[in-house]
């Protein structure tokens, strides 16, 4: 692990990241659910299906939405994330350079003097072919068909397979481990290489054959202080590899020492002459890489990723910047999903809470990594943001744990004013308020002190019986259940009128068949305390029924036919007795 390798050369990863400081500042606790309602899925099934979603814009990181637990049969909803993405950034071909500019102008004339009257099969020659041939035969000025090929990859649906047929990955992995390329030139190749790195598995894998990835590691090592835009790229062209349905290729780069490469070279960066918005592009991709190389639907060994923990502990507490931010706290959700039984999963809790911390030293309370989860909770209506979402799943994950301290850490860092917010914000995305709901649920489902806490919390109880939205109340519903199910007292505590209303909205004939359940279970409950006081009501009713007013009798007698049909029984047959007398 780069952290006991690197310390005593740089530094440790901990304190590199200081130097940067000046830079960036229930019933319910099931496995992963389904994403049908009424089917029950496993958790290898979910996690195939998000790790196989569709690719998404430029500039978009690998950005996991939360899945909901399916505790009671909790069903979750269906979000698209992607775990590869396309090279970022728009094509630049006017660079202030000159020198580009006309060597741009020349790669175009040359390419139609040689290519205008080419014929292959007596077919026109393709332009992939055109331009990779280009980039084969270019001698003495590669850079300019480098920017035709990126020109070309930098499409809404760019010719990857064209590309990769006539043998471009070979040729861009030699150009880009070429010792007499410039920087910029090299840049180029990594571009097009991270592009070529967002197509599928099996485009994917002629690209790791290419030596694609060992030619990136390669050039990190030697050319990263070079360039900050090179390293930005090929941090990304490893993260789309990484990322892909494909754990295999995840396994290979651990295997190829990647994660003492990205150690040192974190180390070294505080040293590198590259202004804070350079720098601030890099560490984005940095976190990134990070975050997919804890991911897949075969997690990877604890033992390969244990020390991002410690890293992803020290961004959340490092930075406000909200893409490394939400990069961690994705990383952290892989790193705890990576467990297969709960107890795994708890221990790996405790590990994420203690990461920065001394043996001897206890985290202080609130915690300040929890503190900064809740904090990333509150920004729900700014749909850009992609903190929210993130942050609720890893609220989940930790709410939904057998062990109640981390329920109770949660409570502590403030989870249910945020998740209240959240609830409440008109401007929310619907997902994020489902999940609010969902994770106040588990909240409800803990010990009966948890549950207090959640009933006592100012208008939260109110805001839970209010929500009007199918799939939001749904949640809620759920909320209010578990809540009842602490005792009678919590009825009064949350008003009978208010408990009711709940009720008959789970009771209704859309809603899913373990919520209808459910809800009779607190009918009966809730029947069972009235019992007593009705039976006072029925014997009063029934006195009245033979009063010698022919309004109260009247008025009495009906409340009694339609409300309490056994009382009316025995009226009647009372009646009859005393007539036969």
């Amino acid at each position: 692990l780069f952290f006991s390798q690197v310390k005593g050369q740089e530094g440790t990863f901990g304190l590199a990241l200081s130097r940067h400081s000046d830079m960036i500042r229930t019933g319910r606790r099931v496995a992963t659910p389904s994403l049908e309602p009424g089917r029950s899925a496993s958790r290898e099934e979910v996690l195939e299906d998000l790790s196989s979603l569709t690719q998404e814009q430029v500039k978009m990181r690998c950005k996991q939405p939360l899945g909901q637990r399916s505790g009671l049969e909790n069903v979750a909803p269906e979000v698209s994330s992607p775990a590869k993405l396309p090279s970022p950034g728009k094509l630049n071909l006017s660079s202030p350079n000159k020198e580009n500019e006309e060597a741009l102008n020349f790669f175009q004339e040359t390419s139609q003097n040689t290519f205008a009257k080419r014929k292959l099969m007596e077919k026109e020659v393709t332009e992939e072919q055109m331009l990779v041939e280009a980039l084969r035969t270019a001698t003495g000025q590669p850079f300019a068909a480098l920017c035709g090929l990126r020109k070309a990859l930098a499409r809404p649906r760019p010719p990857i397979q064209g590309v990769l047929r006539c043998g471009g990955a070979e040729l861009l992995v030699a150009t880009l481990r070429s010792a007499s390329l410039s920087s910029a030139g090299k840049a180029e190749a990594a571009w097009c290489l991270v592009q070529l790195a967002s197509g599928s598995s099996a485009q994917t894998k002629q690209l790791v054959q290419a030596g694609a990835c060992t030619a990136a590691l390669e050039v990190l090592q030697l050319n990263s202080a070079e360039s900050s835009e090179l390293c930005d790229f090929l941090l990304q062209l490893l993260a789309n590899v990484g990322g892909d349905v494909d754990c295999s290729f995840r396994d290979g780069l651990l295997d190829s020492d990647i994660v003492n490469i990205l150690g040192h070279l974190f180390a070294k960066m505080p040293d590198f002459t590259w202004t804070s918005l350079e720098r601030c592009e890099v560490l984005r991709s940095f976190t990134w890489l990070m975050a997919t190389l804890c991911r897949g639907t075969t997690a990877p060994k604890l033992e390969k990723v244990d020390c991002a923990f410690d890293f992803f502990a020290q961004v959340l507490q490092g930075t406000a910047d909200a893409e490394m931010l939400s990069s961690a706290i994705w990383g952290l959700c892989y790193l705890l999903e990576g467990a297969k039984e709960d107890t795994d999963r708890c221990l790996r809790a405790a590990r994420m809470l203690s990461a920065g911390f001394d043996e001897l030293c206890e985290a202080p309370e609130p915690h300040p990594l929890l503190q900064q989860v809740v904090h990333c909770l509150r920004s729900p209506g700014d749909w850009r943001c992609p903190l929210p979402s993130a942050a609720l799943r890893l609220a989940g994950i930790l709410v939904e744990l057998p062990e109640p301290s981390f329920t109770d850490a949660l409570l502590a860092a403030g989870l249910l004013g945020a998740l209240h917010a959240d609830l409440v914000d008109a401007y929310a995305p619907l997902q994020v308020r489902r999940d609010a709901a969902w994770v106040l649920a588990n909240v409800a489902a803990g010990n009966l002190s948890q549950a207090q806490r959640l009933a006592e919390q100012p208008g939260l109880a109110e805001a839970l019986c209010d929500q009007q939205t199918k799939e939001v109340a749904q949640e809620c519903s759920w909320a209010i259940l578990n809540l009842l199910k602490h005792g009678p007292d919590m009825f009064t505590r949350l008003g009978i009128h208010r408990v009711l209303g709940v009720l008959l909205n789970a009771l209704h004939s859309e809603a899913e068949a373990s919520l209808q359940q459910a809800a009779m279970e607190q009918l009966e409950l809730l029947m069972q305390q009235l019992t007593p006081e009705a039976s006072g009501l029925v014997a009063k009713l029934q006195v009245l029924a033979r009063s010698p007013d022919n309004a109260v009798l009247s008025k009495a007698q009906f409340l009694l036919q339609n409300f309490f049909p056994h009382g009316s029984a025995n009226t009647k047959e009372g009646s009859s007795l005393g007539c036969s007398k």
